[in-house]
């Protein structure tokens, strides 16, 4: 896997983007099975698009951060889709950056307790998806 070698910075205006992003987040958890039964239809697809772009944040220069809570089959769920780059190169964001974001996203427990995998976006972009349960259905564990 080849990686974007670019730099990171959080300051002060970062962090309320992402504060804010958070809270929106929150407000409203995305059911994930309603989600992929919308997408089947080209105006469901256009509206899932809308709202994961309502759902991204730019960190500058270069990354890309999409963050939504939602509703999976073992629970409620934090998710958050990082991309880098500008135009699409191939290029995966870094997995020390990865972390650096999913920490000021709230994540816990550090890179290796969440479950990770790779996408391409509808736009081009190689991304890294992060998933971590933050409230498990009883019916999950039982």
């Amino acid at each position: 896997m080849s990686v974007a070698q670019r730099i990171l910075t959080i300051g002060g205006a970062e962090m309320a983007a992402i504060q804010d992003l958070r809270a929106r987040a929150a407000a409203q958890p995305l059911d994930l099975a309603e989600l992929v039964k919308a997408a089947e239809t080209p105006d469901g697809k256009a509206r899932f698009m809308a709202t994961l772009r309502n759902l991204s944040v730019r960190i500058p220069d270069c990354y890309s951060v999409t963050y939504s809570v939602e509703v999976q089959p073992c629970g409620l769920c934090r998710h958050m889709s990082v991309s880098v780059g500008t135009v699409p190169d191939g290029l995966m964001p870094h997995p020390g950056a990865v972390n650096i974001l999913a920490g000021a996203f709230g994540f816990q427990g550090g890179i290796d307790s969440w479950m990770l995998w790779e996408e391409m976006t509808a736009d081009g972009f190689r991304a890294m998806n992060v998933l971590q349960p933050v409230a498990v259905m009883e019916e999950a564990v039982a």
